[in-house]
């Protein structure tokens, strides 16, 4: 998944100009975040069996990341905060990357048995998160490291898969 996200992102950030002299070299001090958050989404889109989605709306193609779904939520500075996955057939491991999405708030996987594993220990880094949900996935393990990393954030699980001392919802 990791190739062919950085396959997606160099292919798509060509500069394609008619007039040389109206390309500009400056970027904006956000271009390399957005650059690594596309990087990132497209991972999450290959390892989690993208092509296969009930819905893909615009993801994976050259529009702008915070306008690829409405399962993407961006906050202010145009940064992704909120992931939403819900009954999506999705298909696979929830992939290392997903740590460095800084500023996301909300993460949710509800409804995809496809997804399986288990949850990455990055995860515990994002310092943003304030509610995560696995309900109705087969990840499996313990996700107690979260309970003591990320700050008091609402955590849902099908507590019969996961170990989690401080999650709410189901058994």
């Amino acid at each position: 998944p990791q190739y062919l996200a950085l396959e997606f992102v160099v292919s798509h950030h060509a500069v394609v100009a008619t007039d040389p002299s109206s390309v500009s070299f400056k970027r904006p001090p956000q271009a390399e975040y957005m650059i690594a958050e596309r990087y990132m989404m497209s991972v999450l889109y290959y390892a989690l069996g993208g092509s296969e989605w009930t819905r893909t709306d615009d993801f994976v193609t050259f529009t702008f990341t915070c306008d690829w779904s409405d399962m993407v939520e961006c906050n202010e500075d145009l940064r992704v905060s909120g992931l939403f996955f819900d009954n999506n057939n999705l298909r696979g491991s929830i992939p290392s990357e997903i740590k460095y999405f800084r500023n996301l708030k909300h993460l949710s996987f509800e409804g995809n048995p496809g997804l399986v594993g288990t949850v990455p220990q990055g995860i515990a880094t994002m310092s943003s998160l304030k509610n995560m949900s696995l309900q109705g996935t087969s990840v499996t393990g313990s996700i107690d490291f979260l309970c003591k990393e990320s700050g008091g954030a609402e955590l849902e699980a099908d507590l019969g898969e996961v170990e989690c001392e401080c999650c709410t919802c189901c058994t």
